[in-house]
């Protein structure tokens, strides 16, 4: 991991476990190598696109800070059959999602967004797998097309993974980026607008920062998302300033007003 990489993983770290009342900086300005290939933490395959995507996403399950140990996230709790087939977890409850100018979403997080989320990546049929020129290379060289057997919503609350093996690293597979969760409700509604690739482009999360916007070797801005389930965080704006290290002549990094 670079030292840059550090920084913005202790930033994450320190953010998502903050207060809301937590003084500090208004803006933090964090200097990115170049621009990310994906700001979609499922299409994305360098450090700089799952750095750029972080901010925007939760997985299920996430490691605890400064260790390998996994710790509930958007599952509360998770319950492992004895033949280490069945993974069931259970959904936190109240977890918002973003919106944009285009999109307000009408629930919180439900069973069929884990569910969308997953079978984008698994299934070819899925009408969001070719989307974007997508090719999933995380879920693919992680083995989970052949791993997963099913995956199923007993209910709103309540996700079953079914595998095809005992697979002992599956739970820190879950805390990887590329297993974020989507909005599905986000994703059938810019189907029936004709627009499915904004998934990918204009993405909508759950996580501690709204994305606002990307201009290709300028800067990508975030703004603290006001209802996010740890809560509001101690800073209103993030600010990922694109200054490739191979420019001659190239500032550290561009100020936090960058557009």
């Amino acid at each position: 991991m670079t030292p840059a990489r550090r920084r913005l993983a202790a930033l994450l770290l320190a953010l998502c476990g903050a207060s809301p009342g937590t003084a500090g900086a208004k803006t933090f300005v964090f200097c990115s190598e170049g621009d990310p290939e994906s700001i979609s933490p499922q299409l994305a395959i360098t450090g700089t696109a799952m750095d750029a995507s972080k901010p925007m996403f939760n997985t299920l399950v996430e490691f605890r800070p400064g260790s390998t140990q996994i710790r509930p996230a958007l599952a509360t709790s998770w319950t492992i059959s004895p033949d280490g087939l069945d993974y069931t977890f259970a959904l936190r409850e109240g977890v918002a999602f973003h919106a944009n100018d285009d999109f307000a979403p009408t629930r919180p997080l439900e069973a069929r967004d884990v569910v969308f989320s997953l079978e984008r990546q698994w299934k070819s049929d899925h009408p969001f797998h070719a989307v974007s020129g997508a090719r999933f290379d995380y879920f693919q060289d992680s083995g989970f097309p052949d791993l997963i057997a099913a995956i199923e919503a007993p209910d709103a609350r309540h996700v079953r993974i079914r595998l095809t093996r005992p697979e002992a690293p599956f739970l820190a597979s879950l805390a990887m980026p590329f297993m974020s969760i989507l909005s599905a409700e986000y994703a059938d509604h810019l189907l029936r607008e004709g627009r499915p690739e904004a998934l990918d482009t204009a993405p909508i999360g759950t996580g501690p920062f709204e994305f606002v916007g990307f201009k290709p070797g300028v800067a990508i801005r975030f703004r603290a998302f006001e209802h996010y389930w740890r809560g509001r965080q101690p800073i209103d704006t993030l600010v990922f300033s694109i200054t490739p290290t191979t420019r001659p002549g190239s500032p550290s990094c561009r100020p936090a007003n960058a557009t």
